[in-house]
């Protein structure tokens, strides 16, 4: 009997809608492999026409146009940032501490996480490439950055510019990251300047070299420590990555690169030199990437990364050597990877083992339903009630932009399996039973009237117990709760 696709929907993108019949696993690989060959169609579908109508459906004038920019572009993202620093500021010095918080709650922080958050709902919910998206939403938590230095106003661009770079090569997607505005504020690169720089040397700033980048960029984006490089390779980076920084006066918004904040001396990392004064210094930084993205340590641990996420907590070392080995065949082609990842996948046994973190879970549960995206602009509000995704993702414990670390969020069932995170997808999940304004569709009255039939069940992979208990044992009003936080639900 030829397999449905409903269980690699789950396992590589949201899940499938309740309301269209299965389609078999040979049509989804074939469909999604398409995409995969053909990610201009991806990149050129962004969806910024949806967004605008939203933005100016609930916003006026300015407020408008700022917002829509900030998700276009990274300058738009710093006149954003600007903008609004510069009026939090303003009434901060004029005494009106509750005006400036509100400023800075509302623009500063609220508005780029909902704004960057409606975009990842938007296309899980309304595009057909469902597993192109799930790889973008893994780059997100594998080059994350969260709120720091002013950096939340960059976060939608930074998210925009990871979906356009990452079906090319690793080295074109590590130094899109590194040189955005937003990781450049979040690891505060912004300030770093050598010591040997023309601006030390002439008194035009007392800041020294800030190594965050530099370590992040070693030991979470390429090699990991692992490989065994030394603080003098760490410090070596730093060096190479100083001068770059956000430039946001005299009418220019932009990243730019400074060559007088440069460290000009020589620079030797893992066994290269990097020589030059600051005005290679843009050169020096493409060199050293090209030269991390090299190693074969960088493929593996992209290669585990991706198992980890999609396939296992514990990646099956021939799974990660199967991806590693077509990383350095194509020298760093990620949309080769992905294909190779889509044959690992199409060759799996349909077992609910990987658990879903919040944000897929959640996803998973709106297209279930046939649940569409709330038609909201956040304003300062975190009650899931309030229809605003980005209020829902923070309950669940996973909102973009707020995780504690550089490394992200987890990605193993570990990190996610605690009794209040289970009881934040209960709670989440029982509203769509007690029909709360905005979780309303014709799948939910169905349910809820009928309960689910054997072959809606059989879709999701229960186990046989588990199929008893949904059929005869939990009333119809409870049934979408009992589906949602049953193990197989929870797992994919």
């Amino acid at each position: 009997m030829e397999k449905t696709a409903d269980w690699i929907m789950r396992r590589a993108g949201f899940g499938f809608n309740l309301t269209k019949d299965p389609i078999s696993q040979k049509e989804w690989v074939e469909s999604t492999r398409e995409s995969l060959e053909k990610p201009e169609l991806y990149i050129k579908d962004t969806r910024f026409k949806e967004f605008d109508q939203l933005v100016n459906s609930k916003l006026k004038g300015e407020e408008a146009q700022y917002l829509s920019g900030m998700v276009k572009s990274a300058n738009g993202s710093i006149v954003y940032r600007r903008t609004y620093q510069d009026r939090n500021t303003k009434l901060r010095d004029a005494g009106d501490i509750k005006a400036a918080n509100r400023i800075w709650n509302t623009y500063i922080k609220t508005r780029p996480l909902w704004a960057s958050s409606h975009r990842r709902f938007d296309f899980a919910m309304n595009t057909d490439h469902d597993f192109l998206n799930r790889i973008w939403f893994f780059w997100l938590n594998y080059f994350t950055v969260a709120d720091a230095m002013v950096s939340l106003p960059c976060v939608p661009d930074f998210q925009e510019t990871i979906r356009e770079k990452m079906s090319g090569s690793m080295e074109s997607l590590v130094y899109s990251v590194i040189t955005h505005p937003a990781m450049l504020a979040y690891l505060d690169n912004n300030s770093s300047v050598g010591v040997n720089s023309i601006a030390r040397k002439k008194g035009w700033t007392k800041d020294g070299v800030n190594e965050n980048l530099g370590r992040e960029l070693l030991e979470l984006y390429t090699l990991k420590p692992s490989f065994g490089y030394t603080q003098d390779d760490v410090n070596g980076v730093a060096n190479v990555l100083t001068g770059w920084q956000i430039q946001d006066w005299d009418g220019t918004y932009q990243v730019v690169f400074e060559p007088n904040r440069h460290e000009p001396m020589s620079q030797k990392i893992l066994g290269e030199s990097y020589t030059g004064s600051g005005k290679m210094g843009k050169s020096k930084l493409k060199r050293l990437v090209r030269h991390l993205c090299s190693y074969s340590a960088t493929g593996v641990n992209v290669s585990f990364r991706l198992c980890q996420h999609f396939i296992s907590d514990s990646p099956n070392p021939d799974h990660v050597r199967e991806l590693s080995q077509i990383y350095d065949k194509d020298k760093g082609d990620l949309s080769k990877v992905y294909m190779g990842l889509l044959e690992i996948l199409d060759r799996l046994p349909h077992e609910n083992s990987k658990f879903l973190n919040p944000e897929i879970w959640t996803y998973q549960c709106f297209k279930t339903l046939n649940l569409k995206p709330f038609k909201t602009v956040s304003l300062n509000n975190h009650n899931p009630y309030a229809q605003n995704i980005d209020a829902v993702l923070d309950e669940m414990g996973m909102l973009h932009g707020l995780a504690a670390q550089p490394n992200g969020w987890p990605e193993t069932e570990a990190g996610w399996i605690s009794n209040e995170y289970l009881d934040r997808r209960l709670r989440f999940s029982s509203y769509f039973s007690g029909f709360v304004r905005g979780y309303k569709s014709e799948v939910i009255h169905l349910l809820n009237d009928n309960g689910l039939n054997k072959f809606q069940l059989d879709r999701f992979n229960l186990s046989p117990y588990n199929m008893h208990i949904l059929q005869s044992k939990v009333a119809n009003e409870n049934i979408i709760p009992a589906l949602f936080c049953s193990p197989e639900f929870l797992r994919s």
